[in-house]
C-alpha cells in the first residue's frame, strides 16, 4: 500500500546533524544514501521497500519498508514481515533523520561520523545542551566512569521536578549523562524533550500528524540555528569530558560496557533484543588483563572463563572531538574465532571502557574526568611504624596463632591497636577471624564508654616500604569495598549469630585476646552475644601505603604530579565513609606518618 506525506504520523524521535561549512544537501540525496545504508530495495526477499516519497515544505523524503526475517520457532520457512519508516528533513544546514527502526539507530550514528551520508556530522553535545537544556532537567541516565564495583551502580536513572540541585557533589561527581529528560523552554517543540546527547538524538511525542511533525522538526532546527558557535555543561556537578588524551596515563583496566548502558530512550524493537543478548555475553563473559599502557597505546590479555583467547593491543586517535578506537592483536591457538568477534566489539567507542590511574575513563569515544571537588578525606589517622614493623606484610607467615610473634601488619594490630589510632580507647576485645568471606580481619570491642564500641578492622599491606612510594588507589579499592559490604550487613549477621560462624581455619581458637592476653573463642563470642543493638560502630582501613609527608606535600600543591591521584583517593574514601555513615558507623583509615 502506497502511503502520502499526509497520512503519516511520526514519532518525533531524531538524529540531529549539520551540514558541512561551503557544502548543501537534499533530503533526497541523503535519503538515496540512507536507503542503500539500510540495504533497503524494491526487490528484496529480506528489506523491501514498499513506498517512498517526498514532501517540498520542508524539504522532506520518506520511505515505507518492510523488514522480512524467518522466525526462530520454526524449521520451515516462516517469515516475520515488520513495517518501518525512515523520514529525512533537510533544512539549510540541518539534517534530521528519524527510522523507527530501533535497532538500526547505532549503525545510522556511526555512518553519520564517517561521513557515509553526505557532508554532514552529527551534532555535538554541548550543542544539543545550549539548544535545548534551557530548564530543569526531569529525568538523567547516569553512567559512572569509576571502576567497577558491587557497591556503587555503573549506571542508574534519576528523576525529579530538577535534578540540578539533587545531585550529590561527591557521590555523583563520577558519573555523566549520556541522556536527559528536560524542558526545552519552547513551546514550539512542547514541554518536555529527550536528548541522547553522546548519539546527537532527540525524542519528544506521537504527532498528530505530518504537520505537527514538520512543525516540530522546523522548531528544533531553528533552537540548533540560534545557539551555533556555544556550548554549555548545565549539571557541573558531574564528570566532564575532554576530546584528548593530554594527562592520561597508566590503563589499569579494560571493559566492555553492559547492554543495560546502552538501552535510552524508546524502547528498542523486538530485532533488537538479538544484539543485546550478543552484547550481554561479551560484557559479562570477558576479561582482560592489562599488560602494558603507554601514552595512547595499551596491551592486555583477552579472557573467557579463565582461558586465554589472545594478546590486544588497543591504540586511541582523535577525530572531530571524538577519540577512535584502533583494535588489533594475535589469537590464541583454536581461539580465531572468539579472539575476532572480541575485537569486532572494541572497535566500537560506544561499547567500549578504559580505566587510567589518572583518574580518566574513556568512554562512548571520549575522555571522562571526574569534576573533583576539592575535599581532602579528614579520617586518616597517621602511625609511626618505625623500622620495626613491616608494613608490606600483611600476617605471620604460619597460622594466626602465630600473631603476636612477628613484625606484620596482624601483629601491630595486637600490640598496638587501639592506642595508636584511638588514645583514648581501651585495649578490650580483640579477636582475629582470618578466612574466605570473613567479616573483618580483627573484630574489637570497646567497653570504656557509655556504650561498648565495635570495630570491624580490615587489613591491607602497603604495595611498598620505600620511603619514595607514591600515592596510588588501587591498593584502597578491595579493602574498602569489603568494608562497605560488611558494615552493611553488620546487624543481619549479629542477629544471625554468624559473625565468627561457619568453619574456622586451624588456630582461631587462640585467636581471642582481652587485655592483650588469649583468650578462648568462646569466651569473645560470649562478650559479642552480650552487645545487644545498644552499641557504636567504627570500621578501620589499615593500609599504610599512602605517607602523612607526601600527602601534606600534595595538598599543598595543586600542581603536583600526584595531585590526580590524591583527589582520586580522597573521592574513594569519602564514598565509604558516606556509606559507613548510612550504617551508623565512623571510618578511620590508617597511613603510615
Amino acid at each position: 500500500m502506497a502511503l502520502a506525506k499526509d497520512e503519516l504520523r511520526p514519532y518525533q524521535a531524531l538524529l540531529v546533524a549539520q551540514v558541512d561549512p561551503e557544502s548543501s544537501l537534499s533530503a533526497d540525496q541523503v535519503m538515496k544514501k540512507l536507503k542503500d545504508l539500510l540495504k533497503v530495495k524494491v526487490r528484496d526477499s529480506g528489506r523491501k521497500m514498499v513506498a517512498s516519497g517526498r514532501a517540498e515544505d520542508p524539504s522532506a523524503a520518506f520511505v515505507h519498508y518492510q523488514d522480512r526475517r524467518p522466525v526462530s520457532w520454526s524449521l520451515v520457512p516462516v517469515l516475520d514481515r515488520v513495517n518501518h519508516l525512515a523520514v529525512v528533513v533537510a533544512r539549510g544546514k540541518w539534517v534530521a533523520i528519524h527510522c523507527t527502526e530501533s535497532s538500526r539507530r547505532d549503525t545510522i550514528v556511526r555512518a553519520l561520523r564517517k561521513r557515509k551520508l553526505g557532508p554532514m556530522a552529527p551534532v555535538r553535545s554541548g550543542h544539543l545542551k545550549a539548544a535545548f537544556m534551557k530548564g530543569p532537567a526531569r529525568t538523567l541516565w547516569l553512567r559512572g566512569t569509576h571502576k567497577s564495583t558491587p557497591y556503587k551502580a555503573d549506571s542508574k536513572v534519576l528523576a525529579s521536578r530538577d535534578l540540578a540541585p539533587a545531585l550529590d557533589p561527591l557521590g555523583d561527581q563520577s558519573y555523566h549523562y549520556t541522556a536527559a529528560r528536560c524542558e526545552p523552554d519552547n513551546p514550539k517543540i512542547g514541554d518536555v524533550m529527550g536528548l541522547a546527547v553522546e548519539q546527537s538524538r532527540v525524542w519528544i511525542t506521537q504527532s498528530e500528524d505530518w504537520y505537527d511533525f514538520a512543525g516540530v522538526v522546523s522548531a528544533l532546527f531553528d533552537a540548533l540555528e540560534e545557539t551555533i558557535g556555544q556550548s554549555t555543561e548545565p549539571l557541573p556537578v558531574l564528570a566532564e569530558s575532554q576530546a584528548d588524551l593530554d594527562e592520561v596515563e597508566g590503563a589499569y583496566d579494560v571493559a566492555i560496557s553492559p547492554p543495560e548502558m546502552m538501552m535510552i530512550g524508546p524502547v528498542q524493537d523486538a530485532f533488537g533484543a538479538q544484539y543485546l543478548a550478543d552484547m550481554e555475553k561479551f560484557a559479562f563473559g570477558t576479561q582482560f588483563e592489562v599488560t602494558g599502557s603507554e601514552d595512547d597505546t595499551l596491551s592486555a590479555h583477552v579472557l573467557r572463563r579463565g582461558e586465554v583467547l589472545g594478546e590486544l593491543e588497543l591504540r586511541f586517535e582523535g577525530e572531530d572531538g571524538r577519540l577512535n578506537t584502533i583494535a588489533t592483536g594475535v589469537a590464541a591457538g583454536g581461539h580465531e574465532e572468539a579472539f575476532a568477534e572480541v575485537l569486532e566489539v572494541v572497535r566500537d567507542p560506544e561499547a567500549l571502557t578504559v580505566y587510567f590511574e589518572s583518574g580518566h575513563t574513556i568512554q562512548e569515544g571520549k575522555v571522562f574526568t571526574i569534576r573533583h571537588r576539592d575535599i581532602p578525606f579528614s579520617g586518616w589517622s597517621w602511625v609511626d611504624f618505625g623500622d620495626y614493623w613491616s608494613i608490606d606484610q600483611e600476617k605471620p607467615g604460619g597460622n594466626i596463632y602465630e600473631i603476636g610473634s612477628g613484625r606484620s601488619l596482624f601483629d601491630w594490630v595486637l600490640a598496638d591497636w587501639p592506642a595508636a589510632v584511638v588514645p583514648e580507647g581501651a585495649r578490650g576485645w580483640l579477636a582475629c577471624d582470618d578466612r574466605p568471606g570473613e567479616t573483618a580481619d580483627f573484630l574489637h570491642i570497646d567497653d570504656s564508654g557509655e556504650v561498648p564500641t565495635l570495630t570491624l578492622i580490615h587489613v591491607k599491606a602497603a604495595k611498598s616500604d620505600s620511603d619514595g612510594r607514591k600515592i596510588a588507589v588501587v591498593p584502597y579499592e578491595t579493602v574498602a569495598a569489603q568494608a562497605i559490604k560488611n558494615i552493611r550487613h553488620l546487624d543481619a549477621v549479629l542477629a544471625a549469630g554468624e559473625l565468627l560462624g561457619g568453619t574456622l581455619p586451624e588456630g582461631i581458637e587462640l585467636a581471642a585476646w582481652f587485655e592483650g592476653e588469649q583468650r578462648s573463642r568462646e569466651e569473645f563470642i560470649a562478650r559479642l552475644n552480650a552487645l545487644g543493638s545498644n552499641f557504636s560502630r567504627r570500621v578501620a582501613i589499615i593500609q599504610p601505603h599512602v605517607r602523612k609527608g607526601l600527602v601534606q606535600e600534595v595538598r599543598g600543591n595543586t600542581n603536583h604530579a600526584q595531585a590526580a591521584r590524591l583527589r582520586q583517593l580522597d573521592t574513594l574514601l569519602h564514598g565509604v565513609a558516606a556509606n559507613c555513615q548510612s550504617a551508623g558507623a565512623d571510618l578511620v583509615v590508617v597511613g603510615a606518618s
